[in-house]
């Protein structure tokens, strides 16, 4: 599990995707954010390419926002680049 910390200038909905590289079907990754709320994320079978993940919606506060993620078993053949998270217009 990994834990990341975002400081945020406003509460509202925000977009989170992953930049991933898989080399197997079916994966997950489990997001908890602020020790509460649990969202899934698919993870698409990139065939060892660098692809995006499809956005999920996070309802986020102004401030401190932790965001904890684990992979789902199996959890072999990903690896993630880096989270980008944005505001929802």
């Amino acid at each position: 599990m990994l834990r990341y910390t975002v400081n945020l200038p406003k509460a509202g909905k925000y977009e989170l995707t992953a930049h991933v590289c898989t080399v197997t079907m079916d994966r997950k990754l489990l997001l908890r954010v602020n020790r509460r709320t649990l969202v899934d994320v698919n993870i698409p079978y990139t065939k060892a390419d660098w692809m995006n993940t499809e956005p999920v919606e996070l309802d986020l506060k102004e401030g401190r926002n932790k965001i904890e993620y684990t992979h789902k078993i199996p959890n072999k053949g990903l690896s993630i680049k880096y989270f980008t998270l944005k505001p929802v217009r």
